[in-house]
């Protein structure tokens, strides 16, 4: 649901400001088979593509998972991105600082009252972001 939603974010902000048009979504993980077994980013995209074609401003979605490359090649790739969805880890972060575009993240992490949470200063990890979830 988060991932669904987050892209949902993007694709109303491409139907305000270009007036429809194309998005690619690039999954990037250092466990896409976990990734592809645990999300279907291929059936969030089919259901936003149904949704979007009965809006003035049509946007197509497309979603491609970067495979068989290192990680320096995928932060690159991030960091080239106008627009980056990041999970907990550090790696996204990186990758969000690095294009310094609009980032969506999951402001509840981590759960209120866990251990990591004592440990965890979430103004040090999300201060910059722009839409927390």
């Amino acid at each position: 649901m988060y991932f669904e939603q987050a892209i949902s974010i993007f694709v109303s902000m491409q139907q305000q400001q270009r007036h429809g048009g194309h998005i690619q979504f690039i999954v990037i993980s250092d466990s896409l088979a976990w990734v592809k077994t645990a999300i279907n980013f291929t059936s969030i995209a089919l259901q936003l593509n149904r949704t979007s074609s009965s809006t003035k401003n049509k946007v197509v979605v497309d979603v491609v998972h970067s495979e068989g490359h290192n990680a320096g090649f995928d932060l690159g790739l991030l960091s080239l991105c106008d627009g980056v969805i990041i999970s907990a880890g550090t790696y996204g972060w990186w990758g969000a600082w690095l294009a310094n575009k609009t980032t969506i993240y999951y402001s509840n992490w981590p759960r209120a009252g866990s251990s990591y949470s004592k440990i965890f200063n979430c103004d040090d990890y999300f201060s910059w972001s722009l839409f927390p979830f």
